[in-house]
């Protein structure tokens, strides 16, 4: 069960899938974020930080963290600025947060799955789909059929159907 403020770090918070995790938060009151980052997009991420009142930001391009860090000493947010070099990792892994959006590609997203596999057990939240036929059952179908859809969409775009 969710406790009554449930934290979430947004790891890319200025790409689509940030911005519509973010857009999802707003119409959820029980969601509080507890943590932005970005790479370069500090225009976005100032206005998400004044709107969403994050107690973390990250930005992991160098200049661009200061620019951010100017503009939010500036503004009338509250955030933190982290900028240490596994500022990522740190957000993802607080023990305050509940959940964590990987919007983010590359080695970073490995780096950040290797500090939470650090904190111990993983598979707890997979208990859900573990414990019971049915979602696991359905888990496997939705897996296969993702893969599935991959390889149409490869070979139609190679002209192989």
């Amino acid at each position: 069960p969710m406790t009554a403020t449930h934290n979430i770090t947004i790891l890319g918070s200025t790409g689509s899938v940030g911005q519509n995790t973010l857009a999802v938060i707003e119409a959820h009151p029980a969601y509080n974020v507890y943590a932005l980052t970005a790479h370069r997009n500090i225009g976005l991420l100032l206005t998400q930080c004044r709107q969403h009142s994050p107690s973390f930001a990250v930005v992991t391009d160098p200049e661009s963290a200061d620019l951010f860090s100017a503009l939010l000493q500036e503004s009338d947010c509250d955030t933190e600025l982290l900028r240490t070099e596994d500022a990522l990792a740190q957000v993802a892994c607080a023990e305050e947060v509940d959940s964590v959006v990987a919007a983010i590609v590359g080695f970073a997203t490995l780096l950040v799955a290797h500090h939470l596999s650090l904190s111990g057990d993983t598979l707890e939240m997979m208990r859900a789909v573990l414990d019971s036929n049915f979602w696991l059952a359905t888990h496997v179908v939705v897996i296969t059929l993702g893969y599935a859809a991959t390889f149409l969409a490869g070979a139609v775009a190679i002209g192989g159907v």
